[in-house]
């Protein structure tokens, strides 16, 4: 069953595409034999909806969960949570790639004091490459520029971020670390259906999202009017986000 959901979800992803979404309505344009200049309209003000940076980044905003001062106390552990941190080449290098920011600050709280561990939790988001483990590899990558081995604790079976929060109680369980001695740390878009999964599972951990969307803010004639790629960027995380999040509630994950 929870290999059917990953496969699942993977299309699933992919059918929210708003590229997808856009490329369809062309296609049913092409072909439709009414109505296809008002299929074309729609396609090109959806598309600027969806790659318009204001409108994207306020929207953005409202779903994403914003930082917290972190009370001041020294946690057992941090919890990253992966999602295309790294990614490994065909000559085994690797490469950082999105979300950089959750490693990041679970670092940098590391080299405060405040985390004495770091949990890194993600397996292989990839239906082809099954083998490319995220978390061993940004562990190896983090160890070798210096990071003692000792701090950093693997969880590289979970596909999924309901799986993240499973796997994580077992490794937290079998530590005995409270709860409430331990971080989450993701990206403040995807926060709160990662945090409703933790919760799902009883781990009522300290709240840390990183990456807010706001960083995004410019201000500047383009940033109002004219699209742009990563906006497009934005929109797909938050419809992954907001329609994942209801998928998950349907399944009992979150």
């Amino acid at each position: 069953m929870d290999s059917l959901f990953f496969y699942l979800s993977k299309i699933f992803d992919f059918v929210i595409n708003p590229l997808f979404i856009v490329f369809l309505l062309l296609v049913i344009a092409i072909f439709s034999k009414k109505n296809k200049k008002l299929w074309v309209l729609v396609a090109v003000i959806l598309l600027y909806i969806f790659s318009n940076p204001f409108l994207v980044t306020n929207v953005g905003r409202f779903w994403e969960i914003p930082k917290n001062p972190l009370p001041d106390s020294t946690y057992e552990i941090a919890i990253v949570l992966g999602g295309g941190i790294v990614t490994q080449t065909q000559d085994s290098n690797i490469v950082f790639m999105h979300n950089p920011d959750r490693i990041m600050q679970a670092l940098k709280l590391y080299n405060q004091g405040k985390v004495k561990k770091i949990l890194l939790s993600s397996g292989s988001g990839s239906m082809i490459h099954r083998d490319i483990l995220e978390a061993e590899l940004l562990k190896q990558a983090l160890v070798d520029i210096g990071y003692p081995d000792s701090i950093f604790i693997v969880e590289s079976t979970s596909n999924n971020t309901y799986e993240n929060a499973v796997f994580s109680k077992n490794i937290l369980d079998s530590l005995k670390i409270p709860y409430d001695k331990t971080i989450l740390i993701t990206s403040s878009m995807h926060f709160r259906r990662a945090y409703k999964c933790f919760l799902k599972q009883g781990i009522d951990c300290i709240a840390y999202p990183v990456a807010p969307i706001k960083s995004l803010q410019a201000i500047s004639p383009s940033f109002y009017f004219l699209p742009d790629a990563s906006a497009l960027g934005v929109t797909n995380n938050l419809f992954h986000e907001v329609l994942g999040l209801i998928v998950y509630k349907i399944m009992g994950y979150a």
